[in-house]
């Protein structure tokens, strides 16, 4: 486990913006008082809610993103040019030709893979965002799509709940009811199922793949033997021959790094980690997105990258698949996340905590390792999504006075132009600035 966690830091420590700076203390005595009533209202009525599932437009000349400016019961889905302007609704008849959140590129860019009401999807950039479907067997539920380079595979996670029904549901006292008296409520995922005590049984997630050119669905064996484990989604080699994907223990403690030959439904492992507390990125073998793990292939088809916490801070490393040898990227008391490969395959962008365990700053570094670039300036809480032709950075931005709001700004790693960010959304409510 590592020294310090990214998020845990994140949570706790007090972010102080540059440029801004700490009030005064009769600017502190000049602020609206806060009161119990006050901050027991709803906070998308009082403070403001900031956009939410940021996604380009695939021409790169629109932004979509959740919001909810009038504090409604839902949030509704927005679009806003990349040059600026008043954000408005998507009109409901609209909405099936916006690029999905989720969903997997193929390595050009051109092909995206994605699911929807239980069937799998291939949208080419070309054609715009009209999907060509390919159907799975009615009531097979998927998820981690991954469309291979030259367009023969499709593979994807099959959950598999028949163990998990009969793993006794977590019950909980809850005292304040409208009876006056305690009673028992079941802990529910986000999902609605039910959660269990660790030891019960939990779902179970197998990895597919469909050769497009026959229909003909294979199943992947971990190698594991009859342990329990879970894989995650592969990745795709530039050259289209390999792909690698995540395995792990449902109890945390062990995760495999896989090399899958799927014409034979086999895999061999060339990363292993092992941790007796809990191996970071995982839950119940499963890859966890809140933790940042990333893994890919290098542009030569003959290396892999990860990240892991063997040093004891969250870390780049690429190994050779046949080798083993294994070279560490990033090192230094900091931790990375968000990592992504440039386009042309020549940097590294990723969010890390360096200049400070309270903060998520937007950096990018070369391919091989070696200077880090800090393109974000100002001290606070970033995201990002670089926009598909990656020119533009699309970012969500807080700080300890604002509670978030998009922004867009030029790609300085592409741009020779100042990479001032511009502010697309105005988020918090007149409420809140009354009391900072």
């Amino acid at each position: 486990m590592g020294k310090a966690r990214f998020h845990r830091y994140v949570m706790c420590g007090l972010v102080v913006t540059v440029g801004v700076g700490l009030a005064t203390a009769q600017e502190r005595g000049s602020a609206a008082r806060l009161t119990l009533e006050g901050i027991a209202q709803d906070p998308a009525a009082w403070i403001g809610a900031p956009p939410t599932q940021v996604r380009w437009s695939e021409d790169s000349e629109s932004i979509y993103f959740m919001w909810n400016p009038e504090a409604a019961d839902v949030p509704e889905l927005y679009v806003i040019p990349r040059t600026g302007g008043t954000p408005t609704k998507v009109p409901p008849d609209r909405r099936r030709f916006v690029p999905a959140v989720a969903g997997e590129r193929d390595r050009a860019g051109t092909q995206k893979v994605y699911a929807a009401g239980g069937d799998i999807f291939v949208a080419g950039a070309e054609r715009g965002a009209r999907p060509n479907p390919v159907y799975l067997k009615e009531g097979e539920r998927v998820s981690d799509l991954e469309l291979s380079p030259d367009g023969r595979w499709v593979t994807f996670i099959l959950a598999d709940r028949s163990d998990a029904k009969d793993g006794q549901i977590v019950e909980m006292p809850k005292y304040v009811t409208e009876s006056g008296f305690v009673e028992m409520q079941t802990l529910r995922r986000g999902t609605g199922a039910g959660r269990v005590k660790a030891g019960e049984p939990v779902m179970h997630y197998r990895l597919g793949a469909i050769d497009l050119t026959d229909g003909a669905v294979i199943w992947i064996d971990h190698g594991q033997g009859d342990r329990t484990v879970n894989v995650n989604a592969p990745v795709w080699s530039p050259d289209g021959r390999r792909a690698v994907a995540w395995a792990g223990a449902v109890n945390h403690k062990d995760a495999w790094l896989l090399l899958l030959d799927l014409a034979t439904g086999t895999a061999r492992t060339i990363v292993y980690e092992r941790d007796d507390a809990w191996v970071r990125g995982f839950r119940a073998g499963r890859l966890s997105r809140g933790d940042g793990i990333a893994y890919g292939w290098m542009p030569d088809s003959q290396r892999v990258y990860f990240l892991s916490e063997r040093d004891g801070d969250y870390h780049l490393y690429v190994t050779d698949v046949d080798s083993g040898a294994t070279t560490q990227l990033t090192r230094g008391a900091f931790e990375l996340t968000d990592l992504r490969m440039s386009a042309d395959e020549t940097r590294w962008y990723f969010i890390s905590n360096e200049v400070h365990r309270g903060e998520h700053q937007l950096y990018s570094m070369p391919l091989e390792g070696g200077e880090r670039t800090r393109l974000t300036q100002n001290a606070g809480w970033y995201t990002y999504v670089l926009s598909p032709d990656a020119r533009h950075v699309a970012l969500t931005y807080s700080n300890q006075t604002s509670p978030g709001d998009l922004f867009v700004m030029p790609n300085p790693s592409n741009v020779d132009v100042s990479a001032e960010p511009t502010q697309l959304t105005d988020s918090i409510k007149d409420e809140f600035r009354r009391h900072t």
